[in-house]
């Protein structure tokens, strides 16, 4: 997971890299990458498949983005608009 902030107030993008490195670490089992970027105001998810990536095993995005927003819940980033992006070919 890499994770990148154009607006690191206080912390916020280390405290959503750390809030979020379970999610990261399940994807990454099934062979997908989740950066994520913070700004103000919002989260950017973008998952990206590796090779030989379990097209199968991606959840929705709607999912995700309930995963994350808990995840997140009680920090700096709580109440966040979270965004999900997919590979294309993801039924999301």
């Amino acid at each position: 997971m890499t994770q990148q902030s154009e607006h690191d107030a206080a912390g916020a993008g280390d405290a959503a890299a750390d809030a979020l490195a379970g999610i990261a670490t399940a994807f990454a089992a099934d062979n997908y990458r989740m950066d994520v970027v913070t700004t103000a105001g919002n989260v950017r998810l973008t998952v990206r498949p590796g090779p030989g990536a379990c097209g199968e095993c991606l959840i929705p995005a709607s999912q995700l983005r309930a995963m994350a927003a808990s995840a997140l819940a009680g920090g700096p980033l709580a109440g966040s608009e979270i965004v999900v992006d997919y590979p294309p070919e993801a039924h999301q």
